[in-house]
């Protein structure tokens, strides 16, 4: 650029609110690096993740205002900046979960093709309960996990109905009890 003698001098600017150096990937998340950034994450990820590749580069020093990760982003959000607000409402669903939604829907169709009664409808209710429960929070927590194993286990004659003439049950209770492990029951 040509600069004459009657321009303006060019106005100052701010400096930078930040700088990020990621040493392996970003695969997930949200990241701002200016100074009155905001970084929202608020992404869904079912299933197993898939396997991140060596780091590239371990820095071990940055400039000053810089951050440094020396791994990866896999999700989640950063903010590197003076005023920056970051929000993590990602949610995570590990393939156990994502096994228990598909066999809650097998349960909850197979009560579909069975004749309407109260004791169907309030069966339905529950499962269906349990499904937003498990998609809003993305996993089945202990009180939720006790209610869906009491059902399964004998705790209503609609789903042992159910369990007789389908494998829906036994797979729902299966998944059940993989989490049940997990939880050290």
């Amino acid at each position: 650029m040509t600069r004459h003698h009657d321009d303006p001098e060019p106005e100052e600017t701010a400096p930078a609110g930040g700088g990020l150096y990621v040493g392996g990937s970003v695969t997930g998340g949200a990241v701002v690096t200016g100074a009155r950034g905001r970084a929202e994450d608020r992404s869904r990820t079912e299933g197993a993740v898939a396997p991140l590749p060596p780091v590239t580069a371990r820095p071990v020093s940055a400039p000053p205002g810089q951050a440094v990760i020396a791994g990866h982003i896999t999700g989640g959000a950063l903010v590197t900046g003076e005023d920056g607000v970051a929000v993590n409402a990602s949610v995570r669903v590990d393939a156990v979960t994502v096994q228990v939604l598909d066999d809650l829907a097998g349960v909850r169709a197979a009560l579909g093709r069975r004749p309407r009664t109260f004791e169907v409808e309030a069966v339905d209710d529950a499962l269906a309960r349990a499904e937003g429960e498990i998609t809003d929070t993305g996993e089945v927590g202990p009180g939720l996990l006790r209610r869906l194993l009491a059902l399964v286990r004998g705790g209503s004659a609609v789903v042992s109905e159910v369990a007789r003439t389908t494998r829906a049950v036994e797979d729902l209770h299966s998944s059940l009890c993989v989490i049940e492990g997990r939880h050290g029951g």
